[in-house]
């Protein structure tokens, strides 16, 4: 067991450039874990990490323990970001980890070497398209890995481009391909899983909430009167800017802003807020609301100079400067910790923009115990003054919040004494306010695929709750997970009685957690040396065969065939993608499921693997 803990909870490795002593949260080393698992199959993942998770200081463990590539014997690898932000966090992140690494920039006026002995490059996705001469400067063959930081970006043509000149526009490439963002899906539906094959790992907020890592928060709706049933929505099926701008950018809402903003400070002593704006012209408008009434906000645009823009999160994150306000700027690559407050007064359709923006506040901070995330939002569209039953402790509304003697109307308000809102103490109400994204919220208190992707032996998923460990000669290990937390494991054995065959199952043991199970399953094989030796043959890597192809192809598609929403051509072409993307090994383990499961295999098969995004199915779907 103390064996066990300790490769858990630190990291080894064996390249020239030592690791620093730093450690890695359980759940980040498993992920760790995971993807070198996964990428012994799969050359292009992606994980799923909710903001303050800590991907860069993932990636930064990870890339050291990577192969080199098959081809080349090259180790180089390249971090592709889109903001300078992310280029300094992924930068710093790699010194602290590895004090010895060669790191260069390829952004701007900043060009790397290319010289042999340099460990890392990290890149600017807007540079490298700028300049094919620049792209082209990168040799293939001197990489081994490929990581894209928030790469929810990544279907996007300048990265594909890049992705190209690399070789990772195949599923079989020579460099491998990894993944990471907070938000792992885009709101104009083009499928990420044109770029990567197979999401390997998710750690969501809700989890690091409810384990410590992120702070709680409170979610407060404040009724702003907004139409937004009336404003025009984008290609992006978000709100169209300017036609939101005309709705949120009035007098009487930036006053109804500055008040409620009062309110707040009062109460919960907010001290670092946040404010997400609709445009420039917002931005301007509402911060002279503030500092005509005596507040310091200041505002961050796209166009803001890099001396002002560090200047101004440097005030902020000394607690010098109460209000900071920005438009688009600090959705991605933020990292203030001491923000106690987030002001959205820029509504969203996109469940991907808010769940950035409420992240920004939510990293552990000593001067903070938890975050006020207030929301200005549509009182039609989600029914604010209505009397729902919500879970967590709602506050009633119609309560009079203000009582100072300045009146009515005096800087052009409507009658805003009486302003009505709600507010949900518990993580239950924040789960409720984003049903209306239609998105199911799953929490899950075990990882239960994640453990079983990184055992040391090949499981794989029969049914919902089997798991099956193929032996060959007509035997499997089979674990059942009852909903009542029970788990356990069994040797099925199929055995002939004339023609017929019948499958006998002898259960070998029940325990509570699967590392129990997965210790009893070990003391079993080592009864069966020539079984363990095969897992270690399952490790040669080979392509899948042709007859392997026509098998799991043609049961798959004979399956699609009876669903006519979905469109064949479009996932014939994405089960073909993924089919010769597939070893040998894999083919095996999956016509091994199919015979003990029938559809039940297929359909996970779908699900996880060629269609593992709400994106791709909709992609999929007749129109």
């Amino acid at each position: 067991m103390m064996r066990i803990l300790i490769r858990r909870y630190s990291v080894s490795l064996t390249a020239r450039n030592q690791v620093s002593s730093l450690v890695l949260r359980p759940y980040q080393q498993e992920c760790v874990d995971t993807c070198l698992k996964s990428l012994e199959t799969t050359r292009r993942i992606a994980v799923s990490l909710a903001t303050g998770g800590g991907k860069t200081v993932i990636f930064s463990h990870l890339i050291d323990q990577i192969p080199p590539n098959p081809k080349t014997g090259r180790s180089k690898t390249l971090i592709l970001v889109h903001r300078k932000e992310l280029a300094d966090q992924a930068i710093a992140s790699l010194r602290r980890v590895y004090p010895k690494y060669k790191i260069e920039l390829d952004m701007a006026n900043r060009k790397p070497s290319h010289a042999p002995d340099i460990d890392v490059v990290v890149a600017s996705v807007p540079t490298l398209n700028r300049s094919t001469q620049r792209l082209e400067s990168h040799d293939p063959g001197e990489y081994k890995a490929i990581v894209v930081d928030e790469c929810h970006h990544g279907v996007a043509e300048s990265y594909t481009k890049i992705l190209k000149h690399f070789g990772c526009d195949s599923a079989n490439c020579d460099i491998a391909l990894l993944g990471f963002s907070a938000t792992l899906s885009r709101y104009d539906e083009l499928p990420l899983g044109l770029v990567f094959d197979e999401i390997v790992y998710d750690k969501n907020l809700v989890d690091l909430i409810r384990e410590g890592y992120l702070s709680d928060f409170s979610w407060i709706q404040v009724s702003a009167g907004l139409e937004l049933s009336q404003v025009s929505l984008g290609k992006d099926g978000d709100y169209k800017m300017d036609e939101l701008a005309n709705h949120v950018n009035k007098d009487e809402i930036n006053s109804l802003v500055f008040q409620s903003y009062q309110h707040f400070v009062e109460k919960y002593q907010l001290k670092s807020s946040l404010f997400f704006c609709v445009n420039v012209a917002h931005l301007e408008s509402l911060s002279l609301v503030f500092r005509s009434n005596g507040v310091n906000a200041q505002y961050v645009t796209g166009n803001t100079s890099k001396f002002e823009r560090e200047r101004l999160i440097a005030e902020f994150s000394n607690g010098e400067l109460p209000v900071l306000m920005n438009c688009g700027v600090f959705t991605e690559g933020t990292d203030i910790p001491n923000i106690d407050s987030i002001f959205m007064v820029r509504p969203t359709q996109s469940k991907t923009l808010l769940t950035q923006m409420v992240g920004r506040g939510l990293r552990l901070h000593e001067s903070k115990h938890r975050c006020y995330v207030i929301d200005f939002v549509d009182a039609h569209k989600v029914g604010v003054h209505s009397n729902p039953t919500l879970e967590g402790k709602m506050k009633t509304t119609g309560v009079s919040l203000f009582e100072s003697d300045t009146g009515r109307g005096q800087q052009g308000g409507p009658d805003i004494e009486d302003i009505k809102y709600m507010e949900y103490d518990t993580l239950d109400g924040y789960q409720k306010i984003f049903e209306k994204f239609k998105e199911q919220q799953v929490v899950q208190t075990e990882n239960i695929f994640g453990k079983f992707k990184t055992s040391q032996f090949p499981w794989i998923q029969l049914k919902r709750d089997v798991w099956g460990l193929n032996l060959g000669k007509e035997e499997f290990y089979q674990i059942k997970i009852y909903p009542t937390g029970a788990k356990t494991l069994s040797l099925v054995k199929t055995v002939r009685r004339g023609k017929i065959k019948y499958p006998e199952s002898q259960q070998i043991a029940e325990k509570a957690t699967l590392e129990e199970l997965f210790a009893e399953l070990e003391k079993q094989l080592e009864n069966y040396p020539e079984k363990y030796q095969r897992y270690r043959q399952t490790l040669i890597r080979g392509a899948i065969t042709p007859k392997q192809r026509d098998f799991i192809r043609g049961v798959t598609i004979n399956l699609i065939d009876k669903n006519p929403k979905i469109d064949q051509a479009k996932f014939a072409g994405l089960l073909d993608k993924k089919l010769n993307a597939m070893s040998k090994f894999a083919a095996s383990n999956l016509i091994f499921a199919y015979t003990v499961s029938r559809t039940n295999a297929l359909k996970l098969f779908v699900k996880q693997q060629v269609l593992p995004s709400k994106a791709l199915q909709k992609y999929v779907v007749s129109k």
